[in-house]
């Protein structure tokens, strides 16, 4: 038996008949301790051939039970792909919906320190704000904080009350820029002046629009009110104004041209 198998493994053969032909081999040998030789041979054959029978269907089964396991496997992996796919959208959409309902805060933020500004708007802050502005240019090289100094120099300072300011740039992206790096824009501001700022940011184009509306308000006794941020941006206390803003103080803020504008 031993050399029939060291015959077939050293000759790269295949040794799935082994079991047989050593089957048919002791089935010789005994044939030749029997006189009824034709039956016990027949029964041999049948014996064989039933075990043979056998072992096909044991294989055939184990197969089956093998593919059954492997699909449930596969299953098993897919439903977990899939779940973890859903939870990636999932999650996905719930960073999305978290970054526009940021961004339509801090939008309407944007409108409120707007607002804000016209409603303290005082000349001598704007002033004082815009020989203190200068000092920005000492950060524009700074390796952290120097390409917010530039934006921040790059921009027009237009109004100032209180801790609110109103910053205009020539083009939309430019404020759109601006509105996506706020946190940045107030952190500078605060490590630099050792105040926390409100700051609108508009194109050049909207703050003459602004402009005109506040001085058109004025001159028909319209008050601008200090209006609450929302959540995002934590308010500050601003001084209540009680006493309306008039003409001459609109002329103060804005050159004595404004009497042209009807």
């Amino acid at each position: 038996r031993k050399k029939i198998r060291d015959y077939f493994n050293n000759n790269n053969g295949d040794c799935e008949y082994c079991d047989l032909i050593f089957k048919l081999n002791d089935l010789c040998n005994t044939l030749k301790n029997t006189d009824n030789i034709k039956a016990l041979f027949e029964a041999g054959i049948i014996s064989i051939i039933g075990e043979m029978e056998i072992s096909k269907t044991t294989n055939k089964q184990e197969d089956k039970n093998e593919k059954i396991l492997f699909s449930k496997e596969n299953k098993t992996i897919e439903k977990k792909e899939e779940n973890i796919e859903e939870n990636i959208e999932e999650n996905e959409e719930k960073k999305q919906e978290l970054e526009d309902n940021s961004n339509i805060i801090v939008n309407e933020n944007n409108e409120i320190i707007l607002n804000n500004t016209f409603a303290l708007a005082n000349k001598n802050d704007l002033l004082n704000l815009k020989t203190d502005w200068q000092n920005l240019n000492d950060y524009l090289l700074d390796r952290n904080i120097g390409s917010t100094a530039c934006y921040l120099v790059d921009g027009n300072l237009r109004a100032c009350g209180d801790n609110n300011i109103i910053l205009s740039y020539e083009y939309d992206s430019m404020v759109d820029r601006g509105l996506a790096m706020y946190d940045a824009l107030i952190q500078v501001l605060d490590k630099i002046f050792g105040k926390r700022f409100h700051i609108a940011l508009v194109t050049d184009e909207k703050w003459q629009e602004e402009k005109r509306k506040y001085i058109a308000n004025v001159q028909n006794n319209v008050k601008y009110e200090v209006k609450p941020l929302k959540e995002n941006i934590v308010k500050e206390d601003t001084t209540d104004i009680s006493n309306q803003t008039t003409v001459d103080e609109a002329s103060l803020l804005f050159g004595a041209d404004i009497v042209e504008i009807r």
